[in-house]
């Protein structure tokens, strides 16, 4: 699988953080407990500079000392909202997104995957029915689709430190226009569209009720899963992961369709390799960060290659 091969950065032996450069520029910070996140560039450069700045004798530790504090806690807060914010601009934000977002070469490579995928069938298929030729009889069947980690699309996260509006306005939009096609190739509505998110705020809340999603508490979402579940988990941490993927086939909660980032150090117990792989292709239109790193895997034996994206990988 791609990216497992690299050697992994050693993690400090006092702080437990690491940090590493991608191959975009961005900066990844990795904590002890499994919590990775992307900063901006100037993010270390002020960080060290103010550790500097504080400290009567600088140690090589020292500019890591605030990115410490901003580590996750045990307890998250809800996002802030900015005061501005309301209902309408919030679901006007997204249909904007979904727009511009449909008038892409990124969203025309994810729309033919997606049909090379999902079996197109009626309300009473099953997973292991055989419905007309053999290329039907391989693509999946989905029921529900879950959404894990998004982050807040309305609000700002630690204090106003963090803001993820846009980049989880262009997820959120890619979820609903996946689902929407999922929907009209299986010629009915899915059972569940489910999201559990802890920095969620009412404006989001109230968002995801529009678009039909409904917004859970953890661990219920994970609870809520089949293997007939496609799974979104952009922001997903390595613990969030291993829930996705702790379930077995016979207890059938494990995704049929897993969308996400399963990197070296954060692989699904393993899952990833018994899946089929497809590389989004990059988002040039607007961000590649968006869906930087990300790939569709599936369980289905889905053998037409789809032009426009990342190869198949066994």
């Amino acid at each position: 699988m791609p990216h497992t091969s690299h050697r992994r950065p050693r993690p400090s032996a006092h702080t437990g953080t690491r940090t590493t450069k991608t191959k975009h520029g961005r900066t990844l910070l990795s904590s002890a407990d499994g919590w990775t996140h992307v900063l901006p560039s100037t993010y270390l450069t002020t960080a060290s500079s103010a550790a500097s700045a504080s400290a009567s004798t600088p140690s090589p530790l020292a500019s890591l000392a605030p990115l410490n504090d901003a580590l996750p806690t045990s307890t998250l807060e809800p996002a802030e909202a900015p005061p501005h914010t309301t209902d309408e601009t919030a679901l006007a934000t997204h249909a904007r997104y979904v727009s511009r977002l449909r008038d892409t070469a990124f969203w025309e490579a994810t729309d033919r995957q997606i049909r090379a995928i999902v079996r197109p069938s009626g309300p009473h298929t099953t997973a292991t029915t055989a419905v007309g030729d053999d290329d039907d009889a391989r693509r999946v069947v989905i029921r529900k689709a879950i959404l894990f980690g998004l982050g807040s699309p309305t609000g700002l996260c630690r204090g106003g430190m963090v803001d993820r509006r846009r980049v989880s306005g262009w997820q959120l939009a890619w979820f609903v226009e996946v689902v929407r096609l999922v929907e009209a190739l299986q010629g009915h509505p899915l059972e569940e569209k489910l999201a559990q998110e802890p920095l969620y705020n009412a404006h989001d809340i109230r968002l995801h009720k529009a678009l039909g999603i409904e917004v859970l508490d953890s661990p219920e979402a994970f609870e809520r899963m089949t293997n007939e579940t496609l799974v979104f988990a952009p922001g997903a941490e390595r613990e969030v992961l291993r829930r996705i993927f702790e379930g077995d086939q016979e207890e059938q909660r494990r995704p049929v369709v897993f969308v996400g980032n399963l990197m070296d150090g954060q692989e699904g117990g393993g899952e990833e390799a018994r899946m089929k792989r497809w590389e989004l292709p990059r988002f040039e239109e607007e961000d590649e960060s968006v869906f930087w790193g990300m790939g569709i895997y599936w369980g289905g034996e889905v053998e037409r290659k789809v032009e426009g994206g990342g190869d198949d990988d066994d």
